[in-house]
């Protein structure tokens, strides 16, 4: 058996090349990354630092504090991913900054840091430079475990792996196919590409909105499937940061049904444990309530080791009014309701340990996580942790994602555009072609700012650079059709400018939000097209009518239409109005229950 070394980039490469040599039934090839490339070489248990490593390794280095300029600003929240950054950034540029540098405090600082950071590493987890000096020393056994080399459409290479590539290139046959716009005057080996294709021309459209963006390339994704033009695998929408569309896609694709997948994971608060770690979160930032209390033990009754036996009723008798902000005042309530039941159920051994625990606050976190999530909900929250400090859960949180589930080999994919750029597609749409995100401005380290150590040494391959070149290198793949999408107004209102990206001269086709579509991407939007065909649906009319007796004081059909053994939602709903309620909308709930009771068709006792 030949062996074989594949080097690729980017997760949605990674995945996309292991599909195409499963597809072709290619053996003896191993698929690998620049920093797995090394480690292989490297041998034994050798592996890079993930960022859980360095995370740990980074708070145990800033809290020894004895820093010259870091010493005042080491403690604050998002310090440890600054820092975290900052070091990337010199390993991947193959700095090596003395320790005790007389020239500037700031860099002896980071140098200290950094050789904190590296004694704090486990044995075996070595950083860049450290991964690549490693597999430097053991190039006479390159044969046998890399054999051939190739470089498969890798668009640029970090200085601290090319004097790796150009070693292994004088022990192994190494090759770099389709480079694209990258720089590779350094690389000694051999250089091949794909055969011409004829380009396309693009097209530049304009929407109302980052929503309305959204909405379109759905529509124009799927008509491209359902006109048999494209098959999804060969359909890619990116930006070069995907945050502001993010939330749009995953509502909007999961309505229509369409295979969309998203290479870099889905945001984890959009998950059912994400949203039990968000319901925590808040209670430990702001305090006990009733709103707070109710969300956090839905999610957590049943799934957790605390409140494994907590009856679905636990709430029955508390007034959803009454102002519970305080341990003493949830006791006094408990021991109030528990007063009024009549099925024999206490709650308050249960409650009152977990009420006690979650008045300490963020104090009590690690605690709270441990004892009230289940196993899934606990990865999460202890990842939200090890990532920042309590007080900044709000928004470790939100930045944690997870693997959406979906085969990128036969989905069309949605993703940031260095991830396409090294696994570029046939038909592709760029969305947010403004002139703030393509390219995006490099913006100054906070740590090592410019006037600290010059940006071009520092960062010799800035975003607006990588930004770029892949604009470069997605437009020149994609031969079946390349749509330009901006928007005309960012979330505040402002007007936003072309992106200097676009090709001069192409005109731009205004997509306005009340437009007719061709191709509508869901039921919903198809309906909206087509306002015959939405007055004769049932569906519809039946939404209108309950609108309207919503809106209507009296009692109506549409009142309390729940069937009779539905008794948890009649005790969900389970309150004494005040006088002041009495003439809001809640009143015909109230008196909807008293209906019930009157025809026997409410029994509390009854589960």
């Amino acid at each position: 058996m030949i062996r074989q070394t594949v080097v690729v980039e980017g997760p949605l490469a990674f995945r996309m090349r292991r599909i195409a040599a499963a597809r072709r039934g290619e053996t003896g090839v191993q698929i690998l990354t620049m920093p797995q490339l090394a480690a292989r070489l490297a041998g034994g248990f050798t592996r890079p630092a993930r960022s859980e490593d360095l995370d740990t390794a980074v708070r145990a280095a800033l809290e020894a504090g004895g820093f010259a300029e870091l010493e005042s600003i080491r403690q604050l929240p998002g310090m440890i991913r600054a820092v975290a950054r900052t070091l990337a950034k010199i390993w991947r540029a193959d700095l090596s900054l003395p320790i005790g540098d007389d020239r500037s405090a700031r860099l002896a600082d980071i140098a200290e840091i950094e050789q904190r950071v590296r004694a704090n590493l486990p044995r075996g987890v070595l950083t860049p430079r450290d991964l690549r000096d490693a597999a430097l020393k053991r190039l006479v056994h390159a044969a046998a475990a890399l054999g051939s080399m190739e470089l498969d459409r890798v668009v640029s290479v970090a200085p601290v792996w090319q004097p790796l590539l150009q070693a292994l290139n004088e022990t192994v046959r190494v090759s770099w196919h389709s480079p694209g716009a990258t720089d590779v005057s350094w690389f000694p080996g051999e250089i091949t590409t794909d055969q011409h294709q004829t380009a396309v021309a693009m097209e530049m459209v304009s929407c109302a909105n980052p929503a309305a963006e959204v909405v379109e390339a759905l529509r124009w994704m799927r008509e491209l499937i359902a006109s048999g033009q494209a098959r999804p695998e060969e359909i890619a929408i990116c930006a070069t940061s995907t945050g502001e569309w993010d939330e749009h896609f995953l509502a909007l694709a999961a309505d229509a049904d369409l295979p969309l997948h998203f290479s870099h994971g889905v945001l984890a608060l959009a998950s059912r444990e994400g949203q039990t770690c968000g319901a925590l979160a808040d209670v430990l930032l702001n305090g006990l309530s009733q709103d707070r209390l109710r969300r956090l033990f839905s999610h957590a009754a049943g799934r957790s080791h605390a409140l494994q036996d907590l009856p679905l009723n636990w709430a029955f008798g508390l007034q959803p009014g009454a102002a519970l902000f305080e341990h003493d005042q949830w006791l006094r309530a408990l021991d109030a309701a528990s007063r009024l039941r009549t099925d024999g159920i206490d709650p308050r051994p249960i409650l009152t340990p977990v009420l006690e625990m979650l008045a300490n606050g963020l104090a009590a976190a690690r605690q709270a996580g441990t004892i009230l999530l289940g196993t899934s909900a606990r990865v999460l929250w202890s990842e939200a942790l090890r990532r920042a400090p309590a007080k900044a859960l709000e928004f470790s949180l939100q930045e944690l994602r997870l693997p959406d589930g979906r085969d990128p080999g036969a989905c069309a994919v949605w993703c940031p555009a260095s991830h396409l750029a090294a696994a570029p597609r046939r038909w592709v749409r760029l969305l947010g072609m403004t002139a703030r995100s393509w390219p995006r401005r490099a913006a100054e380290d906070p740590l090592i700012p410019s006037h600290v150590l010059s940006r071009g040494t520092f960062d010799p391959d800035p975003v607006t650079a990588q930004d770029r070149r892949a604009f470069q290198v997605i437009t020149a793949q994609a031969s079946g059709g390349c749509i330009l999408s901006r928007s005309r107004r960012n979330a505040q209102g402002g007007l936003l400018a072309a992106s200097p990206l676009a090709p001069q001269g192409v005109g731009v086709r205004v997509l306005k939000r009340a437009r007719i579509p061709r191709h509508a991407f869901s039921e919903a939007d198809r309906l909206l097209s087509r306002q015959d065909e939405a007055a004769n649906s049932p569906t519809l009319a039946a939404a209108n009518a309950c609108w309207r007796d919503w809106r209507n004081p009296a009692i109506t059909a549409h009142d309390w239409k729940v069937a009779a053994p539905r008794y948890d939602e009649i005790r969900a709903l389970d309150w004494t109005p005040d006088p002041a309620s009495m003439e809001n909308s809640h009143d015909r709930v109230y008196r909807s229950r008293r209906i019930y009771e009157r025809d026997g068709n409410f029994d509390p006792s009854r589960g």
